[in-house]
């Protein structure tokens, strides 16, 4: 509520209430006896500044329309002073109230993480996951990110049956920090990658592969949650056509840029383009099939501009490499006249529902294309740079802040101190409860002190009650 109607509605009640003719006898006493104003008036600015200054100019304006009695400052100064005061104590219980729910609440999901660890790594005993379970806040807090991040990580990996899932949900929480991505988006990106390309869960080769797509991301303005989606997607069909991780990556990673759409369309979209250049039959994304019929238009597509997806090799027949004939088609398609029909003939065979725009858009930017691939070679330390710069950040900070308390709340809970601390807290809000019972509901704040000492003195028995 502004001042003004703070100020307005306290005179309304107090000529309700039959107040005012008390407040104009004090009002003559006063100017009888100035003196008698410094014994009643409090002008030590107990009331917060803001609020001080905004009533005194009020006050002064209803004094000088004969409205306001001179005591009524004190007990507005009391009253602003006593509700400060609740506040701050209030406040700050509720907060720490606050904060030990919400570390409680984290525990219990910790707890239900390490119990999943434990029915799928029997190897573990319960010494082992109590030591993961305490460890876990100070790697989280090294990247920033919360200790049920990394753990989800180790659930993961053991899941997917690997026997250093800590080493590979540590690499899970830097690309979670790097990348700015849920755990389980870069827990399904690592493990796609490392099935496709049969890296065994070798997480010196999947950093470089993290390195080098976070690379492409910070160089070229792109989401690396966007990389990560396409590269889940696509991995496994980029791997089977012989392409590796960085071509497809910056393949994928030109469409999205070119495009605006999201990894997952760009993924898509890739795995269909393979397909036909690989002259592969199957279902594509919504239900679509890719038959020999669409193949064989799009080879034909293809030779029209000059380009064929075979080739003969010591008298056997074979499939080109499929980047040599996507950088064959750019050059033979951007040579053409926009309104050229072999243009339209090629995005129409390849599916111009869902792959035509994207294919477009890589043929069109080819040299983007292979800047993205000089991108992917220089980012080595790329991701765990952008992982520190993430964790010094202000969410990177406060997330850190929280594996610490939820450490201590942990500590407490396990301790024979918890009843001790259980107890302690319990004074502290038997205080806020006698304080708030005295100030009554958070709407009213009834004012004591001097103010209403010096009122009953001069006969004004009654208490003013605020009701905001």
């Amino acid at each position: 509520m502004k001042n003004n109607d703070f100020i307005l509605k306290i005179v309304a009640k107090l000529e309700e209430k039959g107040i005012k003719t008390c407040f104009d006898k004090l009002k003559k006493k006063l100017e009888k006896d100035p003196a008698k104003i410094n014994t009643i008036l409090d002008t030590s600015g107990t009331a917060p500044k803001e609020v001080s200054a905004a009533n005194e100019a009020h006050i002064n304006s209803m004094r000088a329309l004969s409205r306001l009695g001179a005591s009524l400052k004190d007990q507005m100064s009391q009253a602003a002073q006593s509700f400060k005061q609740w506040l701050s104590v209030s406040s700050g219980v509720m907060l720490l109230i606050s904060k030990a729910k919400n570390a409680v609440t984290e525990l219990k999901d910790i707890n239900s993480i390490l119990t999943e660890i434990g029915k799928t790594a029997n190897q573990l005993s319960k010494s082992d996951l109590e030591k993961l379970g305490m460890s876990a806040f100070s790697t989280a807090s090294k990247y920033g990110r919360k200790a049920p991040d990394y753990l989800t990580g180790i659930q993961e990996m053991y899941r997917a049956g690997y026997e250093n899932a800590e080493d590979l949900a540590e690499l899970s929480t830097l690309a979670q920090s790097a990348g700015d991505m849920e755990a389980d988006l870069a827990n399904d990106y690592l493990i796609a990658t490392d099935a496709a390309y049969k890296l065994k869960g070798n997480t010196k080769a999947l950093n470089e592969v993290l390195d080098g797509q976070n690379h492409i991301s910070i160089r070229n303005s792109l989401s690396m949650k966007d990389l990560a989606e396409a590269t889940k997607i696509a991995a496994s069909q980029s791997a089977s056509s012989g392409i590796a991780v960085d071509k497809a990556t910056a393949a994928m990673g030109t469409m999205i840029a070119a495009t605006g759409q999201g990894g997952d369309v760009a993924a898509r979209a890739w795995k269909g383009i393979l397909m036909n250049i690989r002259q592969v039959e199957g279902e594509v994304e919504d239900g679509e099939i890719i038959d020999a019929e669409s193949l064989s238009k799009y080879e034909k597509a293809c030779e029209e501009l000059g380009v064929s997806l075979k080739e003969v090799k010591n008298g056997v027949h074979s499939l080109r490499d499929p980047m040599q004939i996507l950088k064959e088609l750019s050059e033979a398609y951007t040579a053409l006249d926009e309104s050229d029909a072999r243009r339209a003939n090629l995005i129409s065979a390849v599916g111009e529902k869902y792959r035509g725009n994207q294919l477009n858009a890589l043929l069109e930017n080819w040299s983007l294309y292979e800047k993205m691939l000089k991108d992917y070679a220089e980012g080595d330390g790329s991701a765990m740079e952008e992982a520190m710069n993430s964790a010094n950040n202000w969410e990177g900070s406060m997330n850190r802040l929280g594996n610490t308390f939820t450490k201590v709340v942990n500590n407490i809970v396990k301790s024979d101190s918890v009843i001790a601390g259980a107890n302690g807290l319990n004074g502290l809000l038997s205080v806020v409860d006698k304080l708030t019972s005295k100030l009554g509901s958070f709407g009213t704040i009834s004012t004591i002190g001097s103010g209403y000492a010096g009122a009953k003195g001069l006969g004004l028995t009654n208490y003013v009650t605020i009701t905001s």
